[in-house]
């Protein structure tokens, strides 16, 4: 399986009182920070039926607000696997949960934060919904905070391939 990795950073946005600039505020000699590329999300996406569909890239960054849901939708056929990833600057917002929500608008998996890793994956050596789609549509990947916690920006990337060509996923899948 391919992953693109990107490192986001978020804005300055610091603050400047009395005329001081605050301690650790970058400086133009300093190198500019890496911006997120490709597509931003679209608000409002809290819902399946509201998704942002992704694009050829299958990534797209975003943020989560206080209590926010953001979905986006991809196309895939029957017995492809479906895999999602988040990151953020900070590297794995822990905070962050991921579902994948069917073409009937069923939750067919949950992704929670793993201890070890920390990140949020939807993976289709864990979640058997993930492995072998059971349906050819529009499945919706949604990103969530825990308990409605924020997340300032993050990058997601999906991969939807066939589990038969991958050396690791092929014996699960029955392949």
């Amino acid at each position: 399986m391919r992953w693109l990795w990107l490192v986001l950073l978020t804005g300055c946005g610091l603050p400047v009182v009395d005329g001081a600039v605050p301690e650790g505020t970058p400086s133009v000699d300093d190198p500019a920070p890496v911006l997120p590329t490709g597509p931003w999300e679209a608000e409002d996406n809290d819902h399946p039926r509201l998704a942002n569909p992704l694009g050829e890239s299958l990534e797209i960054g975003a943020e989560l607000h206080d209590g926010d849901v953001d979905c986006f939708s991809v196309t895939a056929r029957a017995g492809a696997f479906l895999e999602a990833d988040v990151a953020s600057a900070d590297g794995c917002p822990a905070e962050v949960m991921i579902q994948l929500v069917d073409p009937d608008g069923d939750d067919v998996a949950t992704a929670w934060p793993d201890p070890g890793r920390g990140c949020s994956r939807l993976d289709p050596e864990i979640h058997e919904a993930a492995r072998t789609l059971s349906a050819t549509g529009t499945w919706t990947v949604c990103v969530r905070g825990l308990l409605g916690a924020p997340v300032p920006d993050y990058q997601l990337w999906v991969d939807i391939g066939d589990p038969c060509s991958d050396a690791t996923l092929a014996p699960l899948a029955g392949c």
